[in-house]
């Protein structure tokens, strides 16, 4: 009889899990202390993404075993991680999700409102006739496309006027207002792109994919108002 087989060199012992689950949990309270260290802000999101990337990487390696198998399924495993990777960071950046809160180019909404609130708090009575003036000013910056922006539709849909507004993925949105009333039998050029906002899915335009996210519930119903006027405009 051949003598008995010793202990398998191929697995990892109770110590090295251990060690592997401690370091898992330094590095899920440093993912938790990130998020509220302000300085941090500007770089939150790349840190999150590595620190996420090392968590996968060391259960892979250690509780699925890939660090004790042949080294084709590292190298596998990590240049499929790369694509992907790679392909996250590629979406992130198309919608925008890395650009700074202080771009001129993506003014809020609600970031307009308070800079307006804030100078008639420190302005000295302004007359009847300043207020509506202000307001007027406030309206025409929104109906530019500031709106169309901010809310991240730039990053798919190009539009000619509006600077940010140059996406691929979607339709130009130049002359929508002109070309919606012959999207859909049956709807006016108003209700085609109310409906497109409120149910992106329900018509798609032939040659794209059907990508677009449900926008309404991030829009104030004024907001709301605003976008479709806006879009109506372009002829």
């Amino acid at each position: 009889m051949s003598a008995s087989a010793g202990p398998e060199t191929n697995h990892p012992t109770p110590l090295t899990y251990f060690k592997a689950a401690m370091i898992l949990v330094i590095i899920t309270a440093i993912e938790v202390g990130i998020v509220y260290i302000a300085a941090l802000e500007s770089i939150m999101i790349p840190l999150l993404i590595v620190l996420s990337v090392i968590k996968f990487a060391i259960v892979v390696l250690f509780y699925m075993h890939l660090k004790f198998d042949h080294s084709l399924f590292s190298w596998m495993f990590f240049g499929g991680l790369t694509v992907a990777l790679f392909a996250f960071i590629l979406v992130l950046t198309l919608f925008q999700v890395f650009s700074s809160p202080s771009n001129p180019e993506v003014v809020t909404v609600e970031a307009k409102h308070g800079e307006v609130a804030h100078e008639e708090e420190i302005s000295k009575e302004p007359s009847a006739e300043e207020e509506t003036s202000a307001e007027a000013v406030s309206t025409d910056n929104q109906s530019t496309g500031n709106i169309l922006v901010a809310k991240g539709c730039g990053a798919c849909h190009a539009v000619t006027d509006v600077s940010g507004a140059t996406g691929v993925l979607g339709p130009s949105l130049d002359g929508i207002g002109s070309r919606a009333s012959s999207r859909q039998q049956g709807l006016s050029a108003e209700e085609y792109i109310r409906e497109s906002i409120e149910s992106p899915a329900a018509f798609v335009v032939e040659g794209f994919d059907p990508i677009m996210p449900e926008l309404r519930s991030t829009l104030t119903d004024s907001e709301f108002e605003q976008l479709v006027s806006y879009l109506m405009s372009l002829n």
